[in-house]
């Protein structure tokens, strides 16, 4: 269960939240339920152009694991209503988190 907020100052936007997961776990590994947040910025460049960046954190959720905490920021482009284009680069700052990384994503709303 996560609970997120955000507040709009004119073009930009800032944004956070914090969690609870329950994890569950199987007879091979055990797993622990955890607390996760999130707090970050935004701002919008123009009409169909923002950019931002948020930190996560996540408890470690394993005896043997390490807490999660990345820093990631990202760039959406709209295509009119229907369609965003989203890239992304993130870097980690624990043991339980990537060194690095690099995605997009394409989304279609109905």
């Amino acid at each position: 269960m996560n609970l997120d907020a955000y507040k709009g100052f004119g073009a930009w936007t800032v944004f956070g939240g914090a969690g609870y997961m329950k994890y569950g776990s199987s007879q091979y590994v055990a797993l622990h339920n955890g607390w996760n947040a999130n707090l970050g910025a935004g701002y919008k460049l123009d009409a169909s152009d923002d950019i931002g960046a948020y930190f996560y954190f996540r408890q470690k959720i394993s005896d043997s694991g390490y807490a999660d905490r990345e820093l990631t920021g990202y760039w959406n482009h709209h295509f009119g209503s229907a369609w965003r284009l989203q890239a992304y680069v993130l870097g980690g700052f624990s043991d339980g988190s990537p060194d690095w990384g690099v995605g997009g994503s394409m989304q279609y709303a109905f």
